[in-house]
């Protein structure tokens, strides 16, 4: 039986539609346009580069067995080096992702999960037009400066606005990346303990809010993924209701052992599999679907939301006066998220990656401010709202400094 016609694939579809799925994309789930594994190119890299052993068992964060202190060399300026070398790397490879990233930018998931530092998925929801909201792991001693981006936390919690989660870090940022035991154990530690970030918070309340999750890129036999499922879902294993979840098996190492299932079950979730497929194959199928019920549904009027709800236009490409000149002339937050849209644009071209995801943290909070508008007072309005327009002047200022 062809998998388009299985129960869970039905299901997958209809959560789609209803915004109730949370997309899982594991430390396996990058490929190029040629179909090679990402993790694979990165441990290749960093072998070639620093010719020491990798712990290579949680998949796609390379940890050096050994102390970063080879032929005499500071461990400081090795570590930076390391951080550099996975930074280059994604950046290189951006231009070669596999087009599933911009197909799952335009499906209707409310929340994306990435277990990886890249910003492929975040980069894809730019690429075809589509705004989201963009949070990594920080260390809780970061030196980044995250006034911002904290205060855009409650944006996450709409899920009107699609949020794309690196559980792992973000390249761009290098305080974030995990390349040693001591930032393992820093993130493990912050990870399972009751104490957590805001963010991973706010993302565990999203998480909360779905009905169905979609596993992709993950090998399940590994031992940490029941222990990160565990504390994001909130599951007691104890508990009646288990949560439900889909995924494919082409990650998964020995998939025919005949005791596979069992050791599904230690999951705190039930875990159903569409077999007969490749991650590739699924989402391309998805995508497909979408594109024959829109064009259905020119029509006969019908239903087509498996895709994103889309912007109705592009916003023009603002230099900086005139970003600087319409936020001083119109300062309301419709005005003010057109001038970012339009501000991202010259920054992107620009390949000011810093300031376009500084920029799109205070396009989140408006958009969540416009949201919250009728449920806050005025006072507390206007707070926001300046505080929102000074980031924005903050970033022109910023941008006017080095050019």
């Amino acid at each position: 039986m062809p998998f388009t016609n299985t129960d869970e694939y039905k299901i997958l579809l209809s959560k789609i539609r209803s915004g109730e799925c949370a997309l899982i994309l594991g430390p396996l789930f990058a490929i190029t346009k040629e179909e090679k594994k990402v993790n694979e190119l990165l441990k290749e890299t960093l072998i070639k580069e620093y010719k020491v052993d990798l712990d290579t068992d949680y998949d796609n964060i390379f940890i050096a067995k050994s102390d970063l202190n080879a032929n005499g060399r500071g461990v400081q300026l090795l570590k930076q080096k390391h951080k550099q070398t996975i930074s280059s790397f994604y950046q290189d490879l951006q231009e070669n992702i596999h087009e599933t990233y911009q197909l799952i930018a335009q499906l209707n998931f409310n929340t994306i999960l990435c277990f990886t530092q890249d910003d492929f998925m975040y980069n894809a929801f730019k690429a075809t037009n589509s705004h989201c909201i963009f949070q990594y792991y920080r260390k809780p001693n970061a030196s980044e400066k995250t006034d911002q981006s904290e205060k855009s936390v409650n944006a996450s919690l709409d899920t009107k606005i699609p949020l794309v989660y690196n559980l792992y870090g973000y390249h761009l940022q290098q305080d974030s990346l995990i390349i040693d035991y001591n930032s393992f154990y820093e993130f493990f530690f912050v990870f399972i303990g009751d104490h957590q970030q805001a963010q991973l918070s706010a993302l565990k309340v999203r998480l909360a809010k779905c009905s169905l999750f979609c596993f992709l890129g993950f090998d399940l036999k590994k031992w940490y993924v029941p222990i990160m499922l565990t504390k994001l879902l909130g599951i007691d294993n104890n508990q009646v209701d288990r949560a439900f979840a889909i995924t494919v098996l082409d990650d998964t190492a020995d998939r025919e052992n005949a005791n596979y299932m069992k050791w599904l079950q230690k999951y705190p979730m039930e875990i159903n599999p569409i077999h007969n497929v490749s991650t590739v194959e699924l989402i391309k199928e998805i995508f497909c679907t979408a594109e024959t019920e829109r064009d259905e549904a020119v029509h006969t009027g019908a239903n087509h939301s498996l895709f994103r709800k889309r912007k109705q236009q592009i916003a023009s490409s603002l230099s900086l006066n005139d970003a600087y000149n319409k936020v001083k002339r119109d300062p309301s937050p419709d005005a003010l998220i057109e001038t970012c849209e339009g501000l991202g644009h010259y920054l992107r071209e620009a390949n000011d990656n810093s300031n376009v995801h500084r920029l799109d943290l205070v396009q989140g909070d408006l958009s969540q401010l416009i949201y919250d508008q009728d449920k806050i007072t005025k006072e507390n309005f206007d707070i926001r709202m300046r505080d929102s327009r000074e980031a924005i002047i903050n970033i022109i200022h910023n941008k006017l400094g080095t050019v």
